[in-house]
């Protein structure tokens, strides 16, 4: 993934930290201090500047009362809505988008296929 994106999707889980603490009438320091961290690391963290592991991101989460899907970006914040569809790799090939959902339509057809097939 390149870089860019990369950096926007820290960029967004900082955004949500940021806004969700506010509702919640956190200061950094409280959010900080809640899950041991020190302020400037907060402030790291909200600006996408420093990165976030995944245990942190549960730890920030429970200490905020959100799911963590709740603080991660979905693919269109990421990837945009009308922008380039994001590339999956299998066995050495690129597939598209596109093509994805054409094998997941197939597969759908043959799940009701077999289900059709099974109730006769």
């Amino acid at each position: 993934m390149p870089r860019k994106r990369i950096d926007r999707i820290y960029s967004q889980i900082g955004s949500r930290i940021r806004d969700i603490r506010k509702t919640k009438g956190l200061s950094q320091e409280d959010l900080a201090k809640a899950v041991s961290l020190e302020r400037p690391s907060m402030v790291l963290i909200e600006s996408g500047r420093q990165k976030l592991p995944i245990d942190r991101l549960y730890a920030i989460a429970r200490a905020l009362d959100v799911q963590p899907k709740e603080l991660l970006p979905s693919l269109a914040d990421i990837f945009g809505e009308n922008g380039e569809a994001p590339v999956f790799v299998h066995g050495g090939a690129v597939m598209e988008e596109s093509a994805i959902y054409e094998i997941r339509e197939i597969v759908e057809k043959k799940k009701k296929l077999q289900k059709r097939k099974a109730k006769q």
